[in-house]
């Protein structure tokens, strides 16, 4: 009884957000900007997130394996998020005292895509997004795209 309760006095508020949340993510059109960036490099795989801009700041962190014996590239697109959102790229997870930045787009925040070729020495590299506090009263919504392309790098 008392869960039906509290289920009828939040219902109500979170409908009347409903109305309010501005997305602006177009993830098919984020994805085919990316792909054109890969060049020479072959589809391998790629992630969308989402994000919801709220009044604090968040930090989001994907994982990706590498294979020794390929060269990598990744292409970021944030264009279709309503603020800047950081990315950075490290060698270990975020619980890891001894990782290191690899990348970091804050030196170029206005650009919307850009580029990474990690080294094949990384097996693992961890992708954190920075998503700062919203700067406007409206709840805002959008999303980053990274594609992940490959070449076989033989080695003798």
């Amino acid at each position: 009884m008392k869960k039906f309760f509290l289920l009828g006095l939040i219902a109500p508020f979170l409908l009347s957000f409903q109305g309010e949340i501005e997305d602006i993510c177009n993830e098919k059109e984020a994805k085919n900007k990316a792909l054109t960036q890969l060049l020479d490099y072959s589809y391998s795989s790629s992630k969308t997130s989402n994000f919801i801009f709220i009044n604090n700041e968040q930090v989001r962190e994907i994982e990706l394996n590498l294979f020794e014996g390929e060269d990598y590239r990744l292409v970021f697109n944030n264009e279709y998020l309503p603020e800047n959102v950081e990315v950075r790229v490290y060698d270990k997870p975020k619980e890891d005292n001894r990782r290191k930045m690899l990348l970091t787009s804050k030196e170029e925040p206005s650009q919307a895509m850009f580029v990474y070729e990690p080294s094949w020495r990384h097996r693992n590299i961890y992708i954190d997004y920075i998503v700062p506090p919203s700067s406007t009263d409206k709840i805002m919504k959008g999303c980053a795209v990274f594609v992940l392309g490959y070449k076989l790098n033989f080695i003798n």
